[in-house]
């Protein structure tokens, strides 16, 4: 009996394809996860990276849903237009007060699609010193934002050079577009009632300090207009530009 399974194993062990080393050699190769064999007109054996294949279709899947990303925000821009806000400075105009001093306003046009504005097109004029009260505002009401910087002030031999007026305005439009940015003061009331009405800086002070007359309300019912279309008794349009000899006050 014990010869006869000795034989058995003689046989089994010389015959081709059928020794140790080449059976685990097989094993080892079918026990591999990562690999995949492709069959191919050759001896040796190839194998495929099961992670190259997996990489390829998350890349294929990533790009399809970029694709799909892509697509949703032109369909939502097609029915949700982006907000713009266009804020302009120009039309410099010599005025008097009521003391006989010359100063100049700015005129301030806003035309925006920017619903936290109250008034979609306004037009309002205001003199220098009145943006410096409004940066000092933004700044009181919002300590935690530095607000931009004003152009700076002119001396008196520059209060009326053309130059300087057009270097003026330029600066002061690009602070009113760079508050226009900051959301704290898309929200602030003193800067829209400084953009879209024709409050007077007392009464811009007034409202800053929670004396509501008029009411918010009320100013934008009027479309920002609380005061009467005719000018001042004092207020002087002049075309040309006055003498360097005149008096002037910012």
């Amino acid at each position: 009996m014990y010869l006869s399974r000795l034989l058995v194993m003689a046989i089994f062990f010389s015959t081709p394809g059928t020794r140790p080393e080449i059976l685990g050699e097989r094993f080892n190769r079918l026990d591999r996860p990562q690999y995949a064999t492709a069959s191919f007109p050759t001896r040796n054996p190839i194998y495929f990276s099961s992670t190259a294949l997996e990489s390829s279709v998350l890349s294929n899947e990533g790009s399809v849903l970029a694709e799909s990303l892509a697509l949703r925000k032109k369909c939502l821009a097609a029915f949700h237009p982006k907000e713009t806000t266009d804020i302009s400075v120009q039309n410099p105009k010599t005025q008097l007060d009521g003391n006989g001093n010359k100063y100049i306003t700015y005129e301030i046009t806003v035309n925006t699609t920017d619903l936290s504005y109250s008034l979609s097109k306004s037009r309002s004029r205001r003199r220098y010193s009145e943006f410096e009260w409004l940066r000092k505002q933004l700044e009181i009401n919002h300590p935690d934002i530095k607000p931009s910087k004003l152009p700076r002030h002119l001396y008196f031999n520059e209060k009326f050079d053309e130059d300087c007026i057009a270097h003026r305005m330029k600066g002061l439009q690009k602070f009113l577009y760079e508050c226009s940015l900051v959301k704290d003061y898309v929200s602030d009331a003193s800067f829209h009632l400084f953009l879209q009405s024709d409050l007077t800086w007392d009464e811009l002070i007034q409202h800053s300090k929670g004396n509501y007359k008029p009411s918010l309300t009320e100013v934008w019912k009027m479309g920002g207009r609380t005061h009467p279309k005719e000018p001042d008794f004092w207020e002087l349009i002049v075309a040309d530009i006055p003498s360097e000899t005149s008096k002037d006050t910012n």
